[in-house]
């Protein structure tokens, strides 16, 4: 049996380089060396990629409202269908999404825990990068986000401010990594 493998040769199965004692003609990928198989999925497999973090949220249309005031976040895209709503904001490559507590819970088949500004924030955090925390920080608390921890420099290098946005979500303030 012949094949294209990794590299572009051709080869039969039984003359594969390292796989000594091959039976001719067994073509199950088990068969080939770890090193082979993983070359193999890595080919077949794209690295998937960030495409939204997606909050769910209680009132979709405030929340949006409130990133946008807060944060200067730009509105994408909004769709309320009897309460079951779902927006979008530009971020850059990843957009931060909210969905309503009812279409979590259709879509899911389950309910969800939702944030409260009134109870521990969730073991989640959405991170916002900006050059400058200090203003970003003031602005977010002028607009009705609660502040959690002043800006300040990181032994890293990076600064940074959390605050919790009006339904309870954790929102790290900083700078890109250095």
């Amino acid at each position: 049996m012949e094949g294209t493998f990794p590299g572009g040769s051709k080869q039969s199965v039984g003359s594969i380089p390292g796989v000594e004692g091959q039976k001719k003609h067994d073509d199950t990928l088990a068969n080939y060396p770890v090193k082979f198989r993983q070359s193999c999925l890595n080919e077949v497999m794209t690295t998937p990629t960030l495409g939204y973090v997606i909050l769910y949220v209680n009132d979709v249309a405030a929340s949006l409202a409130f990133y946008e005031k807060a944060f200067g976040l730009a509105r994408r895209f909004f769709h309320d269908d009897n309460g079951k709503a779902y927006g979008e904001l530009e971020t850059g490559a990843t957009r931060l999404a909210f969905a309503s507590v009812a279409l979590a819970t259709e879509h899911l088949k389950q309910p969800v825990v939702v944030a409260a500004p009134d109870k521990a924030p969730l073991g989640v955090e959405i991170a916002l990068t900006t050059p400058d925390v200090p203003a970003l920080f003031q602005r977010a608390v002028q607009a009705g986000a609660t502040a959690v921890s002043e800006p300040a420099t990181k032994p890293w290098g990076q600064t940074v401010a959390y605050v919790r946005d009006y339904s309870g979500f954790l929102v790290e303030l900083c700078t890109a990594m250095p």
